[in-house]
């Protein structure tokens, strides 16, 4: 009995898609996915997205410091997008994580939670000879921007750092 309704069972298998048709129709004009990867959109959404425009960098980077009879791992990892949206116009966005995956400190130090930093900036050309750049970094809690001998250091200045800017910083607009 128990083989007649495996035996039964199987029959049934295979009989019942024999006696069904398929739902596929023969003519069916299917969209070409790849023209639409690779040819250029008037629309606005799409041409907006225009891959040519975009660049995309990523830097990572792990080291490590002791002293006193401490040590620490820093990690840290920063993805920098640039976007050209016209000729005249420039966007960079900049987000990064920084965390401690080792360190003798303690479960309190304050490396050992993920900080996030990054920032982004726009560069507008008003004409061949002047430009505007608007810019705002958010960098990890114990970063203090101006602090040492940098370029941007206030040491050695009574008035800050605003005399030492990187005014001969090369525009993106003529690295382009």
């Amino acid at each position: 009995m128990k083989k007649l309704i495996i035996l039964s069972f199987i029959i049934a298998l295979l009989a019942v898609p024999s006696h069904s048709f398929a739902q596929l129709k023969k003519n069916a004009n299917l969209p070409n996915f790849s023209g639409l990867l690779t040819s250029p959109s008037n629309d606005m959404f799409l041409g907006f997205l225009d891959p040519s425009k975009i660049r995309m960098h990523h830097s990572f980077s792990m080291s490590y410091g002791s002293g006193g009879g401490q040590g620490l791992m820093l990690g840290s990892y920063l993805n920098t997008i640039d976007f050209w949206v016209s000729e005249n116009l420039f966007i960079r966005t900049n987000l990064g994580i920084m965390t401690s995956p080792y360190n003798t400190f303690g479960e309190n130090y304050y490396l050992n939670k993920p900080q996030f930093f990054g920032g982004g900036e726009i560069h507008y050309k008003i004409s061949d000879k002047s430009s505007v750049m608007l810019r705002v970094d958010v960098g990890p809690g114990y970063y203090r921007p101006g602090y040492g001998y940098g370029p941007y250091s206030s040491y050695g200045y009574p008035f800050g750092s605003s005399f030492n800017n990187n005014f001969n910083q090369q525009s993106v607009f003529e690295s382009k």
